[in-house]
């Protein structure tokens, strides 16, 4: 008679055997299940190394464009569930094409905070930057960043779980705009974590 540990399928450690459900299997179903999941190990390796590309160049992603204005909303977990901050505009670069890096960190064009929009567009936008918040399960804090159209639609570009955090980053002057100053937006991001359980969420 021999013994399996279990555990959570979504979880990023193994706890010690103490701690698992253990199963109790015959030596024969013993051999029978590490047979297969040293099979399983084996398929997996080998799908892995099929889908390793032969060609060891970076990969380059293909997306439409979008023809609008950038606007961006901070997101921020409070005890009574996630906020949105006021958005802010990023204007485009009056030098540069494109937003590559000399244009976002050498020539950038100051943010405008509140973004110039109407009440309606602001209320939108704050209402769909926590629904993004929400959908991909985030916590603590995201910047969400949008294009909004000439047609008047609010189109998601990327959720940001880690924005810049300096005093003049946009989502610090989001919330200063918002009435939530930076040491107390950093205090509320504390809370925020020692509210949070621990382990598998």
């Amino acid at each position: 008679m021999g013994f399996v540990p279990t555990k959570p399928s979504k979880t990023d450690r193994t706890g010690r055997p103490d701690q698992a459900d253990r199963i109790a299997l015959t030596e024969d179903e013993l051999r029978e299940i590490t047979g297969f999941a040293a099979d399983c190990a084996a398929r997996v390796l080998h799908l892995f190394e099929q889908s390793l590309p032969a060609d060891p160049r970076p990969r380059e992603a293909i997306e439409a464009a979008i023809t609008g204005r950038e606007i961006e909303c901070g997101v921020l977990e409070f005890e009574d569930g996630p906020r949105a901050s006021l958005p802010a505009e990023i204007p485009p670069p009056d030098a540069h094409a494109y937003y590559d890096f000399e244009a976002k960190y050498i020539d950038s064009t100051p943010g405008i905070v509140p973004a110039p929009l109407t009440e309606e567009e602001t209320a939108e936008i704050r209402r769909l930057a926590v629904d993004a918040f929400e959908a991909a399960s985030c916590e603590g804090l995201v910047r969400a960043d949008f294009f909004l159209t000439e047609d008047g639609e609010f189109v998601i570009n990327e959720i940001n779980t880690l924005p810049g955090f300096t005093p003049i980053s946009m989502y610090p002057q989001m919330w200063q705009a918002t009435g939530v100053g930076y040491p107390e937006l950093i205090d509320l991001l504390v809370q925020a974590a020692l509210r949070r359980s621990t382990g598998l969420r």
